[in-house]
């Protein structure tokens, strides 16, 4: 099963709308709980840092932009389960445009900061985790405008709720 959420994207210079993403809750339900509440949703039970951490993907930016390979954000916040938390599957490949990954320094350093690939990129798996996808439609225009800009910020961020 597949939890949602939408990203209200600015795009640096102006511009911007929403992005939905489909979150893979059956294959990695740790990360998934991790993005879920940062984005505002309920849960994260037994986790630490789960009600200050609830809705800390807010305001981050896209400070990561390379045009043909990823836009990365949620730098400056931290995981609901402490500063960094362990990889847990590989199972979901970085085989096309929209995967939503996690950024990391290196193995079990999942924190807040995530990607989303603008191209297949096979080199990532095994080391990064894929716990999700863009879901196709006017979504893929903002995320086009902020890789054209380099540039944009998270202006808001909703848990949708179950279909």
């Amino acid at each position: 099963a597949c939890k949602y959420v939408s990203l209200e994207v600015e795009v640096e210079g102006g511009g911007g709308g929403e992005v939905v993403l489909a979150l893979f809750a059956a294959v990695a339900p740790r990360t998934v709980e991790n993005f879920w509440v940062l984005c505002g949703g309920e849960g994260g039970e037994g986790a630490p840092l789960a009600s200050a951490s609830r809705g800390a993907l807010v305001g981050k930016t896209f400070h990561r932009v390379v045009p043909g390979f990823v836009v990365q954000s949620g730098g400056g916040a931290q995981s609901i389960y402490g500063a960094r938390f362990a990889d847990e599957t590989f199972a979901v490949r970085h085989s096309e445009p929209g995967v939503l990954s996690m950024a990391n320094g290196g193995p079990d350093t999942n924190g807040a900061q995530w990607f989303l690939t603008l191209a297949p990129a096979p080199h990532l798996d095994g080391k990064h985790v894929a716990f999700g996808a863009l879901v196709r439609g006017a979504g893929e225009a903002v995320v086009d405008a902020v890789e054209r800009v380099r540039g944009g910020r998270v202006a808001a961020c909703t848990a949708l709720p179950p279909a």
